[in-house]
Parts: C-alpha cells; sequence; structure tokens
C-alpha cells in the first residue's frame, strides 16, 4: 500500500495482518495511517474485483472504517503573563507564531524566537 498511494515513502502507514486465519481461511488486514501528512478522514480504501488475484469461490474481500479520521482546524491563542495573543491559525508557520508572541507588551523588549520540527 505504501508504495502505490506514498510514492514508497516509509513510516506513512502499518499494515498488520492477523496472526491466525478465520475458518474460512481469511485474514483481517488493520490499516493505521501514522504519519502527520496523512491527517484528516482519507478516503476509504476500494476492493477493485477486477484488479485482484483473489482464488476461489466467492473470493472477495470487505474493507470497514472502524475509526474516522479527523482533522485539525481552528486557531488557538497563547497567554504569557495574562496577556493573549491574537487568534493563530491551527497550521500557522513558526514565523506566524513568533510574530504573535513578540506583539505582546509582556515580551517586549525581548524577542520570542520560534522554531517548528514538524
Amino acid at each position: 500500500i505504501t508504495q502505490h498511494i506514498f510514492g514508497g515513502i516509509a513510516n506513512q502507514i502499518d499494515v498488520i495482518r492477523s496472526s491466525t486465519p478465520t475458518q474460512w481461511m481469511a485474514y483481517t488486514y488493520t490499516v493505521i495511517y501514522k504519519h502527520q501528512d496523512v491527517g484528516g478522514d482519507v478516503p476509504s480504501l476500494t476492493f477493485v474485483p477486477t484488479a485482484s488475484s483473489l482464488l476461489g469461490q466467492g473470493a472477495s474481500a470487505t474493507v470497514i472504517e472502524t475509526v474516522q479520521g479527523t482533522s485539525i482546524r481552528g486557531t488557538f491563542q497563547l497567554r504569557f503573563v495574562g496577556e493573549i495573543t491574537r487568534p493563530i491559525n491551527h497550521d500557522a508557520s513558526a514565523e506566524d507564531v513568533q510574530d504573535a508572541l513578540n506583539q505582546l507588551t509582556s515580551i517586549a523588549p525581548s524577542a520570542v524566537v520560534v522554531t517548528r520540527t514538524a
């Protein structure tokens, strides 16, 4: 799946197969989207029978979404010595957060330097 969806970039998802088959010799696969670039409620995987190499009478696959994805939206504010920043977008750059903090009079004349790792 990683190769087809994420261009072969590792650590985007985990695919786990059940350790034992069902009485019908079927396995359950759990797909966990885990990288920060895979956010929100991603489209469900689909089974394409014409592209399948499943064999046997009635061979099929079923896709079930057990946990719906979420995405972060909106704004947040930071408080320092009783003063609150303007609303900051959820996806703000380090520069945006730094600018909002440095506008607080409780921080002046010092300057805050903000870095972002992800």
